[in-house]
């Protein structure tokens, strides 16, 4: 009796388990970021890539802009992130200092000027602070690695045999 009684509780466990929605199952890790970007006088502008770039690991999360203007990227591993907003014929906006939080639901709406490719306006925090500087300060040192590491000047003319890291040639 007491065998088919347990047998029966564990049924009526398993089936309101089965029944219970996901978001009471696990709870949520992670957070999402949401906004809107706009020209100068306020248009919206569809097209724009929106890059998020978590600063602890420098995983990169990109996503575009819909024919409305707005973007959503969701599933952020929370922490802290540097956002880049590019759009040709526009300058790059750089916002600094967006820290996601477990389940935050961010937004950060963004306007771009008109401009050349050489300025850049960069926003810090929260604040609008405008700072023009050039492109290749965006150059990061992985770039530069990798533009070293493949330039084919490294090794000299006399040279027939390509190297290889941590092998010796012997004199």
């Amino acid at each position: 009796m007491r065998r088919w009684c347990l047998a029966a509780c564990c049924c009526v466990l398993l089936l309101l388990s089965a029944t219970l929605p996901p978001a009471a199952l696990a709870q949520e890790t992670t957070a999402t970021l949401a906004g809107t970007v706009t020209d100068q006088s306020g248009g919206v502008l569809p097209g724009v890539v929106v890059t998020l770039r978590h600063l602890a690991t420098r995983r990169s999360f990109e996503g575009a802009t819909s024919t409305e203007g707005g973007y959503l990227v969701t599933l952020l591993p929370v922490g802290d992130y540097e956002l880049t907003f590019t759009l040709s014929g526009f300058q790059p906006r750089i916002v600094r200092g967006v820290t996601l939080a477990v389940n935050d639901r961010a937004q950060i709406d963004a306007s771009l000027d008109t401009g050349g490719v050489s300025e850049v306006i960069e926003v810090t925090g929260r604040q609008l602070t405008q700072v023009t500087t050039a492109v290749q300060s965006l150059i990061d040192s992985r770039r530069k690695r990798n533009v070293t590491s493949t330039c084919s000047c490294a090794s000299t003319a006399s040279s027939s045999t390509p190297r290889t890291p941590g092998v010796r040639r012997r004199a």
